[in-house]
């Protein structure tokens, strides 16, 4: 009886890299969409006051949010960077929607102001806002539960 030798081809061996790459590319797909599903956020934390009206859709309207220690963000459409927040003053608030009410087919300001901010101050914004060319304002509350 002879004892054979058996030789294997480990030559051969790769590991396929497709699987790991399909989960990478709907990894990458799911948070694009997800991101821009994100609409209308802002770092300043605002507390709405509440209302019972229901609440517009907001698409391509520029929204200026004011938290109650009156800092101000404004939020605009982007061709191509889709929503973009900036920081804004009130020194440099109406010369800012100025530039960006010129280049926006629609002329609307949704006012998204904390509830503990005064009313004056809100009045001011407004004012601001509708010098600067803002066909018309909104102001956005939260739904009441």
């Amino acid at each position: 009886m002879q004892i054979r030798k058996i030789r294997r081809n480990n030559n051969n061996l790769s590991l396929d890299m497709t699987p790991l790459i399909d989960c990478v590319f709907l990894l990458l797909i799911f948070f694009m969409v997800g991101t821009q599903l994100i609409k209308d956020k802002s770092g300043l934390k605002i507390e709405l006051p509440t209302s019972t009206i229901q609440e517009v859709e907001v698409d391509d309207e520029l929204v200026l949010f004011i938290d109650k220690d009156k800092k101000m963000e404004i939020s605009f459409v982007d061709g191509q960077n889709g929503r973009v927040t900036n920081e804004v003053t009130l020194l440099n608030l109406e010369e800012t929607l100025k530039q960006k009410l010129q280049v926006t087919t629609k002329k609307d300001i949704v006012i998204k102001a904390d509830k503990n901010i005064s009313h004056g101050d809100v009045i001011d914004i407004m004012t601001i806002s509708k010098n600067a060319g803002a066909e018309s304002l909104d102001i956005a509350t939260d739904d009441e539960e």
